[in-house]
């Protein structure tokens, strides 16, 4: 069985691995994430909660033709934000990574995808390095 995460298959991915997560735990159950504080079945359920309020409110200013930089000042969207971090982590998460979640929901979950062919996507592989010092590597794979 596959499970796709948010960065496979947005929000859709994202509900799909938090309800295979909620299948196999209850009260006693303690939650390790990938990152993150480790917690309890109740807080994967507020998290997923969190999930949803998120994906509609960023669908709700998409209609309005509103980019990710200018969802940055919605207030709306900054409270769900510190929905998210309140009193969980120690310091709040970075406004330019955050601009990015918004970025990666609307191309997964709001945008249409544009095929490249192999030789098109072959353009954006490599290392790339961000003000903040996230890293990514991309990479093609083929898929059998």
């Amino acid at each position: 069985m596959t499970i796709f995460t948010f960065s496979m298959a947005g929000m859709a991915g994202q509900f799909s691995a938090l309800n295979f997560a909620l299948e196999f735990s209850d009260e006693d159950t303690v939650i390790v994430p990938g990152h993150g504080m480790i917690d309890h079945e109740c807080g994967l359920s507020r998290y997923k909660k969190y999930c949803s309020v998120w994906a509609v409110r960023v669908g709700e200013l998409h209609r309005r033709g509103m980019t990710a930089e200018e969802m940055t000042s919605d207030q709306e969207r900054q409270r769900i934000k510190d929905m998210f971090f309140n009193k969980t982590y120690p310091s709040k998460l970075q406004e330019n990574r955050f601009t990015r979640f918004v970025d990666r929901t609307l191309s997964a979950d709001f945008i249409a995808a544009y095929p490249l062919t192999i030789n098109e996507l072959s353009n954006f592989t490599g290392e790339y390095r961000f003000d903040d010092g996230l890293f990514m590597d991309i990479k093609l794979g083929m898929a059998y």
